[in-house]
């Protein structure tokens, strides 16, 4: 399993730009781990490898965090078996 971390750069020439970025395999394995494990590793492999930074709050809070000007746009997602 990989993480991988795609950021949308806009576009030129009316083609959209992304740059995406693979991790390295992640040393998961679901049969011997417990689920927390595999979540935890998942989870900072995506923001390492995207440049978040990890934020524990609310889903509904009244203001929304600031966005940081590092990774606009930036999507993360994971791949099995890649």
């Amino acid at each position: 399993m990989h993480a991988i971390a795609t950021t949308y750069l806009g576009t030129k020439f009316g083609r959209k730009r992304v740059e995406v970025n693979l991790s390295a395999p992640l040393p998961i394995d679901v049969a011997t781990m417990h689920p927390n494990e595999v979540v935890e590793i998942m989870k900072n492999s995506f923001l390492d490898l995207g440049g978040m930074d990890y934020v524990d709050a609310f889903g509904r809070s009244d203001t929304p965090p600031p966005r940081t000007a590092q990774m606009p746009g930036s999507a993360v997602a994971f791949a099995l078996g890649v």
